[in-house]
Formats: C-alpha cells, structure tokens, sequence
C-alpha cells in the first residue's frame, strides 16, 4: 500500500519527532520494575484511520487526508435497560492534537520521524486541585457479556492456524495467544485464549475506561480537573511529558490522551496518584477483566481478558455516558498499532497496543476494534518469548493482516 503523505499547518513549526510505543530505557533484565520500553522495531501505520462521532473535535494540527461518512447503528446495553440509538459515525484519518502555545518536544526513534507540535501545557489553576483522597470503588452498570464457548467460540480456521505454527517455528520457544469475536461476544474464534500473556501497555486501555466510568459517576469534569506533575511521578519508559520538564500542571483529559496516544508512563502514574489502581481492579475484574494485582506495569492477561475489556469498552463509547465521545476519541488517536500495520486495506480502528524487549519481561500485544470491508469485529493477539527477550511485532502484523484479509471475502459466520 502507498504511503500516505501527511499536511501539516503551515502557521505550526516542525520538528522531527517519533513516538516511542511501551517501554522503559533499558533492555535486559530489569530490577527497577519500571514500564517495559518501547524503541519500536517497527515503523508506525502510514495511516491513523479514526472511528470518531461527529462532534466538535479540538482543532488538529495535522490536516485529515481523507473523509468518508456512513451511518451505523449501535445498540448499548446497560445493567438495567437497554437503550437503541442511531448515529452518525464519521469515518477519517487524522490525529487530532491540542493546539501549541511555546513549547515543542522532540522525540528520538531509530524508525521513521513524524512531525506534530506540544500540546498546550496547563496553566496553574488559581486554587490548588490536587486532591489526593481516595473515592469509594466505582460500581459498574457495565455488563459482563456471556459467552458459549461451545456453541459460539470456534476453533482458529486452519489457514490463521498456519501462521500461528510459521512463528512458533521461527520462535520455538513464543507462546501466541489470539481472539477474534463480534461485538456481542457471543461468537468467534480463539487459540490459546486462557494463557495469561505479560500484558505490557494493553492495560491502559482499560483503565482509560475506568477512568472515565469514576468522572461519570462523581460528577468530575476532566478538561477542568487537573493534577500536578513532578519528578515523584516520573516511571520512566515511554511517553512525553517528561520532556517537558516537572512542575506543570496537566488536565485529566490531557493526560487520557497522552496515555492512550503516546502510552505516557509518567501520565499514568499521575492519573494513579488520583485514581488508584485498587479502585481499577474493582471496577474491572468483575467485568471479567485483568485480575493479576502483583503491579500495574507487571501484570499478566488472557486473551479473554482483553476481549471483556475491549467488549466494556465498546458497550461504553456506544453509550450515553458523559465521556464516552472523549473515550472514543481517545483510543481512536493511539499509536502503533501493530494489528493494523501489515494490512493492505487499511480500516477504521480504535486499539491499544504494548510491546517490550526484556528477558524479565518479554511481551508484543495488541487488542484493536475493527472496522473493515465485512463489518466491525474485536481482535486481540498476545505473544512473549522469554527464551530471546524480544517482543514479536512481526508475528502480529502478519496475523492481523491475514485475518483482515481471510474474512473480506466469506465474512463472518455471525
């Protein structure tokens, strides 16, 4: 496929930049339990396609290349009623940043560079908000969806199978993990689903939602609520904010979008130091989802796991809930992502992807929703190798081409 060139604002200075996907500064083994890093192996999509409503957007500094616009219809349930809508979904590739006032990062890769200007940095608000007082565990109306693993969950077709087999010849020693399934959960296809994978940055999608789902229920506003960044907060690995230098203050949406775009150790340790992680494994594990305590750069998921997230994720964003356009938003903009990177036609997708290079903590992942020329469908691919230290993009780039490609023409069975 054609490289898709980018238009940039003429009135915003450029500088080369690359963004580093999930990891710390070291490789090898690790004692400092920080975030695996993430110097990308491999090159960034040439194209960011964004499932966005159409609702006011901030004002992007990269111009949309292409637009096409479809109407969909999405049926949200809740716990206790079931609720019908019928929006319109624009359908476009672009990244959409906050606008630059004076300052400008750059980022360092060994792949390709991309150039976008700093998001704004907060100014200090006039009454300190860096409330550190932990909420009462927010209580989900979120369903955990059901599924009939005999009926409904089928085995991986033989052909997918085949390259599953490829990569364990050329990895003896990775473990693959690999789900596809209807946005209802009810069907699909699944390999080596109950594993429990180094879950690596794949977790922040999730505890996006739980973000989100805690300022919905206590009335927080998350473009006015914001949180003070210092060197406390620093983990190391992946993200941007650091760059910028401490003592800033950043809005909770802000640091969303830092974390979901840019997978922002240090944004997430902020967002912990007001939302703490024993609140997010109340919230997820009864919707079925990562249960591993041990630490929240550390843990280990399944397949089904990520597929629970992901099916809350989806039930959420296609709600009436106050942030559900900005979770959208969210995870539409993430970088990286590997599911999508080797496809010849490149759908409209929201995903989180991970990935690190260390012997004590191997692990290449990525869960995307996807909509492509068949219909929308949920993929999540999980590998690790400890026996090389490496994690295996590759694997799951040609995988999520392959499926891609394997149900355009027969389609799914639901």
């Amino acid at each position: 496929m054609k490289r898709r060139s980018i238009a940039l604002s003429a009135a915003v200075a450029l500088l080369s930049t690359v963004i580093t996907g999930c990891s710390n500064f070291q490789t090898g083994d690790s004692s400092a339990g920080e975030m695996p890093t993430s110097s990308v192996t491999t090159e960034a999509p040439e194209t960011i396609a964004v499932i966005t409503d159409v609702v006011p957007t901030t004002t992007s500094a990269l111009t949309t290349t292409t637009v096409t616009t479809t109407s969909t219809t999405a049926t949200t349930t809740a716990a206790t009623t079931t609720i019908a809508t019928t929006q319109s979904t624009t359908l476009a590739e672009t990244t959409t940043i906050p606008e630059p006032t004076t300052e400008v990062a750059t980022i360092a890769s060994t792949t390709e560079a991309e150039t976008l200007t700093n998001p704004p940095m907060p100014t200090e608000p006039a009454v300190s908000s860096t409330t550190t007082t932990t909420a009462a565990p927010v209580v989900t109306e979120i369903p955990v969806i059901p599924v009939n693993p005999q009926t409904g969950i089928q085995e991986l077709p033989t052909e997918l199978m085949q390259i599953v087999q490829k990569y364990q010849r050329i990895y003896p020693n990775m473990s693959i993990g690999v789900g596809i399934y209807s946005m209802d959960g009810s069907s699909g296809y699944e390999y080596n689903a109950t594993q429990l994978f180094n879950g690596a940055c794949t977790i922040k999608a999730a505890y996006a939602l739980f973000v989100c789902s805690y300022c919905d229920e206590h009335d927080i506003d998350i473009t006015t609520e914001q949180l003070y960044y210092t060197s406390a907060h620093h983990h190391g690995g992946s993200g941007v904010i650091h760059d910028w230098g401490y003592n800033k203050w950043y809005s909770v949406h802000d640091l969303l979008t830092y974390l979901c775009n840019y997978s922002d150790n240090d944004a997430m340790k902020l967002l912990i130091s007001r939302f703490p992680m024993s609140d997010f494994y109340n919230f997820i594990i009864p919707l079925g989802g990562e249960s591993d305590r041990a630490n929240w750069n550390g843990g280990r998921a399944s397949v089904q796991q990520r597929r629970n997230e992901w099916l809350a994720i989806y039930n959420y964003i296609n709600s009436n809930a106050t942030n559900a356009g900005n979770l959208r938003k969210f995870l539409t903009n993430t970088k990286y992502c590997y599911l999508v990177k080797g496809m010849q036609y490149v759908p409209t997708y929201m995903h989180k992807s991970g990935w690190c290079d260390s012997y004590s903590y191997p692990s290449a992942a990525d869960a995307a929703i996807i909509q492509n020329r068949t219909g929308t469908y949920l993929m999540v691919v999980m590998t690790q190798d400890y026996s090389t230290g490496n994690g295996h993009t590759d694997a799951i780039a040609e995988l999520g081409n392959a499926i891609d490609d394997y149900f355009y023409s027969p389609g799914f069975f639901w």
